[in-house]
């Protein structure tokens, strides 16, 4: 069952009185600092070392839980559970669909993570930048596994092994690996760890009308300044749908024109006059129309 937020949750589970702060919390370490591995110390974030342009800075929840609470999957879990509706996995894919749709490429890095104890209960904060992408995808979904306590490493393997083309499949894009992360914390003497990875993944964006008047109109509205692969649109015309991925070329709209008269190369000549930059990605014959789409730039 799904639970309101996290602070609900906590109080329903054991009665405590545990909140959850929606920002994160500038306070100094008490009891312990997190132990990270090597490879996943918290990255500078000074100038001179960003390496992308940087559109957007995400911070996730801060998870709050007693150190009393034998269950310690919601150390981790704020980091993206189906048992919280707020987490840092839902706030950095919710901000990655609102960059995309104002026409961004985007890419997550520079993903921070830590767990410390402070006044008997253990917090665990989270960040990262949403980025300009510098490959052929634009990652509009980001998601997290993770595994904590005994056994943590290598039931956080088997969660992520295969992950990335599983993701692939669900989504039609691309995926990979951002982060993994190991923290370690002591807990009343005792060493506790876990191991989180971090992946994003592209998805194919499709349009699907039920007739051509509806599809193009459909087409007009939800490509309207979107940055478009344009090599990677496809067109589907009997069953109405037109598929694409994010990519470098900003255009004005997708649009698709059609004709019961025989007379649409003179219609699309007539629509190059006025937009020199037109390109036909693709056209042919639907019942007794003749049928183009166009990228207007």
């Amino acid at each position: 069952m799904k639970i309101k937020n996290y602070s609900q949750f906590l109080k329903e589970e054991k009665g405590w009185k545990d909140i959850l702060i929606g920002g994160l919390m500038g306070a100094s370490m008490i009891s312990s600092s997190p132990v990270m591995s090597q490879s996943s110390q918290v990255p500078s974030t000074s100038i001179t070392q960003v390496k992308y342009k940087i559109l957007s800075r995400v911070e996730g929840p801060i998870g709050i839980q007693s150190v009393t609470n034998p269950h310690l999957d919601l150390v981790h879990g704020i980091l993206g559970s189906k048992r919280l509706v707020d987490n840092f996995e839902k706030r950095v894919s919710d901000e990655l669909a609102k960059l995309n749709k104002e026409g961004y490429k985007t890419d997550v890095s520079n993903i921070q993570i830590k767990t410390y104890i402070k006044g008997g209960k253990i917090f665990t904060e989270s960040s990262c930048d949403i980025v300009e992408s510098e490959d052929e995808n634009s990652y509009s979904i980001f998601t997290t596994r993770g595994s904590i306590g005994d056994n943590f490493e290598e039931r956080h393997d088997k969660q992520v092994e295969g992950l990335e083309d599983r993701i692939k499949s669900t989504y039609g894009g691309n995926a990979k690996k951002v982060k993994t992360f190991t923290i370690s914390f002591l807990l009343n003497g005792q060493n506790i760890s876990y191991k989180q990875s971090f992946f994003v993944a592209s998805r194919n964006m499709e349009i699907v009308g039920s007739d051509l008047n509806d599809l193009r109109d459909k087409l007009k509205s939800i490509t309207l300044n979107q940055s478009i692969d344009l090599s990677s649109v496809k067109v589907d015309i009997d069953n109405m749908k037109v598929s694409y991925k994010i990519g470098n070329t900003k255009v004005t709209n997708l649009s698709i024109v059609f004709d019961d008269r025989n007379d649409l190369d003179r219609r699309l000549d007539n629509i190059k006059l006025k937009n020199k930059d037109m390109r036909v990605l693709d056209k042919g014959n639907y019942n007794k129309y003749q049928w183009a789409l166009l990228a207007i730039i």
